[in-house]
């Protein structure tokens, strides 16, 4: 009787081990698993520039104000910027208001009188470098721009810029964001 139960026993052995079937069933039924995965989603938002419409004069000859780029996703990501001059409006003058930008620890460190600080691009309204900040998820960077007229711009005009703005990881980029504003010129004599 002891020999059967033996045999018996190791016939089983052989099933579930020989038969893919038969361990599969096993394992089902003695053991579970659970995992999940969340996959990374770049996003961003941009806030500051409706504060950046200005008319410059023979008075008025710069203007300096903060932007805020913002990681909305949830992957560390980097932000990339555009400029661009709406169609209709005056081109040459987006070209002739030079531009510095430099990040920032706060808006509130943006101010006239806030020297230039490290890390800072130049160009003008018509064509800018990209504000490159590698963020957090959540996270935020603040770049002061200083806008400058020339003495070239031409009057009575209007220029109608808009920020773009996207954020990067690897081979992701989040949907495009904007703001926009406007650099205006008085008459002549103004």
């Amino acid at each position: 009787m002891r020999g059967r139960v033996v045999v018996v026993a190791l016939l089983v052995g052989l099933v579930v081990v020989g038969s893919p079937t038969a361990a599969w069933a096993l394992w089902t039924a003695t053991g579970s698993t659970g995992s999940s995965t969340t996959f990374g989603k770049p996003a961003g938002a941009l806030s500051g520039t409706a504060d950046m419409t200005v008319t410059f004069s023979s008075t008025v000859r710069s203007m300096t104000k903060p932007v805020t780029l913002q990681n909305t996703g949830n992957i560390a990501a980097t932000t990339v910027t555009s400029v661009t001059v709406v169609s209709g409006s005056s081109a040459a003058l987006a070209q002739a208001v030079d531009v510095v930008a430099w990040p920032v620890t706060s808006s509130a460190s943006c101010a006239d009188a806030t020297p230039v600080g490290a890390g800072s691009v130049s160009g003008t309204w018509a064509s800018l470098p990209s504000l490159s900040s590698t963020l957090e998820p959540g996270a935020s960077a603040v770049w002061c721009t200083r806008s400058t007229v020339r003495d070239t711009a031409p009057a009575s005009s209007t220029a109608n810029v808009v920020v773009g703005l996207t954020v990067q990881r690897g081979g992701w980029t989040s949907a495009a964001v904007s703001g926009g504003f406007y650099l205006n010129t008085a008459a002549a004599g103004s």
